[in-house]
């Protein structure tokens, strides 16, 4: 016959069993909409720990599967300038609970600007999305504050600020993350490939530059050459080399002198006019032009 210990014990453990199938039986039948509440599932002890991780995990997923239909999107053409988040989301959270915000913040030179020349200091951002938890709130938020003043104290700096605000129909967060991942793998294509032209034009550059001093150094070799042809007796390789470049410079201008066009001056009619020191006008000439007649 069992000691009265050991009878004490079967019950505690009968008890607890019982308990844990209530938890689980509550969380079978639950309601639908209440899809906030954290997920807290027991178990009985004596059930095997694969059947149980199982349970688990499969209540959890379609939980988050409902939670993730039962949510909404927003987005914000534009903000009210210099608008933090925080106060944003205090503001929308009137309309219904919020969840996750992306803000698209400004141009970074833009900002950089703007502080230069002594403007507002603070973040400014140009468009954002918000995630509603119900899809309900989110569409009843922007019909009602759309085209609207953002109000609140007329002290405040957004008061006579106008929402831009429109509901995204069929719209969920993870469109927006593939959009933005999207985004991040075009930018780094686009590098890559701005990348590889600057490299293509680095080395055709530097090609060009290679086969440049090698003509040159093959013009430096036919000068001498010419040079040592032509060269005087006890003229050096060098000072035959200089004398070639002094014969082709001379000869370049000369070319030069032909191209180029002169134009004679007239002869001036009244010499008095003409400063002989200096071959320039003299001054009476310069005030008959500039004097009035008067």
């Amino acid at each position: 016959m069992p000691s009265k210990r050991a009878r004490e014990r079967a019950d505690a453990d009968a008890d607890a069993d019982d308990a844990a199938g209530d938890d689980i039986d509550d969380i079978d039948d639950a309601d639908d909409d209440d899809l906030d509440a954290p997920y807290i599932v027991a178990a009985s002890s004596s059930a095997p720990e694969s059947k149980k991780n199982t349970a688990l995990d499969a209540a959890a997923l379609e939980r988050a599967r409902k939670d993730f239909a039962r949510r909404g999107v927003v987005y914000l053409g534009n903000l009210p300038p210099f608008m933090k988040p925080m106060k944003l989301r205090q503001l929308l959270n009137a309309y219904g609970a919020t969840d996750r915000m992306y803000l698209t913040p400004e141009d970074a030179k833009i900002r950089a600007k703007r502080k230069k020349f002594g403007g507002n200091t603070g973040k400014k951002f140009v468009e954002g999305w918000v995630e509603f938890r119900d899809k309900k709130h989110a569409k009843r938020c922007a019909e009602m504050l759309h085209g609207r003043e953002v109000g609140g104290k007329r002290r405040s700096a957004h008061y006579y600020d106008l929402w831009n605000i429109r509901y995204l129909p069929k719209f969920k967060w993870d469109n927006l993350t593939e959009e933005m991942e999207y985004q991040k793998a075009l930018r780094e294509k686009k590098l890559a490939l701005e990348l590889s032209v600057a490299k293509k034009e680095r080395d055709f550059y530097l090609a060009k530059m290679d086969q440049a001093k090698a003509i040159a150094a093959m013009t430096e070799r036919r000068a001498k050459r010419r040079a040592d042809d032509g060269a005087v007796d006890g003229e050096t390789d060098k000072e035959a080399l200089a004398r070639y470049h002094r014969e082709k410079e001379a000869e370049e201008k000369s070319e030069r002198k032909k191209i180029l066009r002169t134009f004679k001056q007239k002869a001036v009619t009244n010499p008095e006019l003409v400063d002989p020191t200096k071959k320039l006008a003299t001054m009476d000439l310069l005030k008959s032009i500039f004097t009035s007649a008067n």
